[in-house]
């Protein structure tokens, strides 16, 4: 009898102590977290770069009208940005006030030229001058006469001259103003083709390597829900010192429904993997910027 009294006692107070250790104040909850679960797929994978640009005309299948000799603008017919047909009038311009005294000077030349050759053609027939000298005056008569008719053609002082478009497209530049003086060899228009379209991208720097000419893009607009597929033509891996961005050169395969100037999104595909295992990208924890 005292036997199970004590064991009885021992037991209340082992319950006592447990039932103390049990709500004490520094004791901590384990952690629960909820999960979802979903099965890893097996699929091929694109490795994609994403960059962003802008559409440009692409100027191998533009059209440059430059002046050939120093000009004035006398009148503008169209403005940059217009769609022209071939044969439309863009400009007219006349010579400059130097350009008018060269082709005088010119024609001034060209007239004492054909004198002297006509001077010495009469004496080479009276015996006093050699054939070397008469055909020497003749070429250089020739020569005068042939600068001074190009000339007078290429500043069209007298009534101008009228640049028309050599090709149906969009007047891309458009330099000067009714009054400029234009310099020779300066570009007055060019048309561009409205057809041939590039787009430059900006690349950063730690990942023009992976680019390379032929690679697949998708193209889209920066609000716009449509894209269009291209091909890199070729890598700038020069850093522009503004951007601090490398560039990537894409020339579309169908007709890209974007302005020139328009923002661009490149989706470029860098590398295939067949068969990966995928898994959500929320799975997916990073610990030292390593997932």
């Amino acid at each position: 009898m005292r036997t199970h009294c004590c064991a009885s006692f021992v037991f209340t107070i082992t319950l006592g102590l447990v039932g103390c250790s049990s709500g004490g104040e520094g004791s901590t909850p384990n952690p629960v977290a909820a999960v979802r679960v979903t099965a890893a797929t097996v699929r091929d994978f694109e490795d994609r770069v994403t960059a962003y640009g802008s559409v440009e005309l692409a100027t191998a299948r533009s059209e440059t009208l430059s002046v050939q000799s120093e000009s004035q603008v006398a009148e503008i017919y169209v403005i940059q940005g217009a769609l022209v047909h071939k044969g439309d009038r863009l400009l007219r311009l006349t010579g400059s006030a130097n350009s008018r005294l060269d082709a005088e000077k010119a024609a001034r030349d060209a007239s004492a030229a054909q004198n002297d050759a006509a001077r010495i053609e009469r004496l080479h027939a009276q015996g006093l001058a050699t054939n070397s000298e008469w055909e020497a005056a003749r070429g250089a008569a020739a020569t005068a006469v042939a600068l001074s008719t190009s000339l007078a053609a290429r500043t069209g002082h007298q009534a101008g001259v009228t640049l028309t478009a050599p090709r149906s497209g969009i007047v891309e530049i458009l330099t000067a103003q009714p009054g400029d003086i234009i310099a020779p060899g300066a570009i007055a228009a060019r048309i561009a083709d409205p057809s041939a379209w590039q787009v430059r991208l900006g690349i950063e720097p730690d990942q023009v390597k992976r680019l390379h000419p032929g690679q697949s893009v998708t193209l889209s607009g920066l609000s716009a829900s449509e894209s269009t597929p291209g091909s890199i033509k070729y890598v700038d891996e020069r850093i522009d010192p503004q951007s601090r961005l490398a560039s990537a050169f894409v020339i579309g395969q169908h007709s890209l429904p974007l302005p020139p100037g328009a923002g661009v999104r490149g989706e470029i595909t860098v590398a295939t993997h067949l068969h990966a295992v995928s898994v959500p990208r929320s799975a997916v924890l990073y610990e030292n910027e390593k997932p």
